[in-house]
């Protein structure tokens, strides 16, 4: 019925999935051999360069068609030629076959080599080894049946894989853990696969290889990219905040880079405000550029110890720093290192104080203000500029007790709520409940004096003495308190809590009926 060519060739992977229908040779075309046979009896056809099969279109890809395998073992009768040799000579067949001389009546028949010496051994999808006949017969069943593979319409193909590159660019660039870009990665190939397989288990061939070779490459520049990204931001934050915080913090926010993202969340912080006393006299007896530079040299030795002892350095008002405990990164010392870093502030002026005097400027003094409590921590402001910073009522209330220290006469002042945490790690003396401007709720107020292990004999005998009139007042034995405030300013003579205390119980000793909360001490300044 027709003669042709019977050569075929594998896909790239030494797979043979498809067979051309036409082969080009020097200047004339050769059909296969089953699609000769087509051709020849009218079934297939060829029209305005198209190959027909039943007035219908060959769904050909590059001129070759993709065939559909049958399933199983041995999806046709394959008969040994020695069989058809022995029932023509009419001897006994081999293992137990017999044919009749018009077994192949009716029938299709391809002969072929299965030998493997013979070097027509082929690997097609559904079998690991073939032969070249077996392809050829399918090609026949194929087009006999009309149950070929049908492509997938380029356009649906395109489709996958625009779906695939931004899918893997949109979670890569999301999420920057390895092992997360990893898991959508193989997850993506399973998908890939999973609709592939589906597909033709319709009779429809999805391209994987396309799809694949996208999905690799657009993870490679993805992560890639993420990377470069990622590292900017990184080079950026460390940049940034390793100007006004302990490294340990900056390494927390490097593997937390949410935290720098605009707005807040509530925290537990430990606020610090330290003023420098006597800036505005300081600054009207020098020129504003000696001014400027003894300013930067004492907040430059405070900054660095805030940052020694973990803090975070939030802004710098005038001759005013405030600093801050407890976010980004919440550690369990974070009051002991306020704390230490008030008392660590008294001993940064002494030794800058010995600098001023050998330059000739006036020595300066420091107050600090220590608060604890909830507040709301993150990168606030405006597009263009924002800070890590806290707000709240615990930052108004530690900015209030900086200013307290006037009243008293003392350096450093902090709350009972920070002392709490401190284990009594620290030397200190209540100074009772006050309530600044503005609020109705008082705070018990702590002056803080030096560390347990610093304490000497004299710092003793001062707050044993203190405590015991300091008893006397709250019990409102004013007379006897202010006797004993006396004794102690003759030996201490430039104690503040107790001046003002001595001037305060002295002021009560009238004998007047004492109200509810006479003990507070209101401010009536900011």
């Amino acid at each position: 019925k027709g003669s042709g060519n019977v050569a075929i060739s594998p896909d790239n992977d030494g797979v043979y999935r498809r067979i051309p229908l036409v082969f080009g040779l020097r200047d004339m075309m050769l059909p296969s051999l089953v699609f000769s046979s087509f051709t020849g009896n009218g079934t297939a056809t060829i029209d305005s360069g198209r190959i027909m099969l039943r007035d219908r279109p060959l769904p050909l890809i590059d001129g070759k068609l993709l065939l559909r395998f049958p399933s199983g073992r041995k999806p046709f009768t394959v008969i040994s030629a020695v069989d058809v040799l022995n029932a023509y000579r009419g001897s006994g067949a081999s293992e137990g076959k017999t044919l009749s001389r018009d077994f192949f009546k009716g029938k299709v028949v391809f002969l072929g080599m299965t030998a493997p010496g013979l070097l027509d051994l082929k690997s097609t999808p559904t079998m690991p080894v073939s032969t070249g006949v077996h392809i050829n017969a399918t090609l026949l069943e194929n087009l006999d049946l009309g149950t070929f593979m049908r492509p997938v319409p380029a356009l649906l193909t395109a489709f996958f894989m625009l779906l695939t590159c931004l899918f893997i660019a949109v979670f890569v660039l999301t999420f920057h853990t390895i092992a997360k870009n990893l898991s959508a990665f193989v997850a993506s190939a399973v998908l890939i696969m999973g609709i592939a397989a589906v597909l033709f288990s319709h009779h429809h061939y999805l391209p994987t290889t396309y799809l694949m070779v996208t999905l690799i490459f657009s993870f490679i520049l993805s992560v890639a990219f993420s990377y470069a990204l990622e590292g900017r931001e990184r080079q950026f934050i460390r940049r940034t905040f390793s100007q006004y915080m302990d490294k340990t913090i900056v390494d927390h926010v490097l593997q937390n880079p949410d935290i720098v993202k605009p707005g807040g969340k509530k925290a537990r912080v430990t606020v610090l405000f330290a003023d420098i006393a006597g800036f505005t006299t300081i600054s009207e007896r020098n020129s504003p550029e000696d001014t400027a530079l003894m300013l930067h040299r004492v907040l430059n030795e405070l900054t660095e110890v805030v940052i020694e002892e973990k803090g975070v350095v939030d802004k710098y008002i005038g001759d005013c720093i405030m600093a801050f405990w407890g976010s980004p990164l919440a550690m369990p010392k974070d009051e002991i290192n306020a704390c230490r870093c008030s008392l660590e502030f008294i001993e940064a002026i002494g030794r800058i104080n010995v600098v001023f005097e050998g330059e000739g400027i006036p020595p300066v003094a420091i107050r600090v203000g220590l608060h604890t409590g909830d507040a709301i921590a993150g990168n606030m402001g405006s597009v263009r500029l924002f800070d890590f910073t806290v707000v709240g009522d615990t930052v108004n209330l530690a900015s209030r007790l900086e200013s307290v220290n006037k009243v008293f006469g003392t350096s450093i002042i902090a709350s009972e709520q920070t002392l709490a945490n401190t284990y009594d790690l620290f030397v200190s003396r209540s100074l009772g409940p006050i309530e600044v401007k503005g609020k109705s709720e008082p705070v018990v107020i702590h002056e803080v004096l030096c560390e347990n292990h610093d304490v000497n004999e004299s710092v003793r005998r001062k707050i044993d003495l203190y405590n015991e009139a300091f008893g006397l007042y709250r019990e409102g034995r004013f007379p006897e308190a202010v006797e004993h405030f006396d004794a102690l300013l003759k030996e201490f003579p430039l104690d503040g809590p107790s001046e003002f205390y001595r001037k305060r119980a002295q002021a009560l000793e009238g004998g007047f009926s004492l109200t509810k909360g006479w003990d507070i001490i209101r401010m009536t300044e900011k």
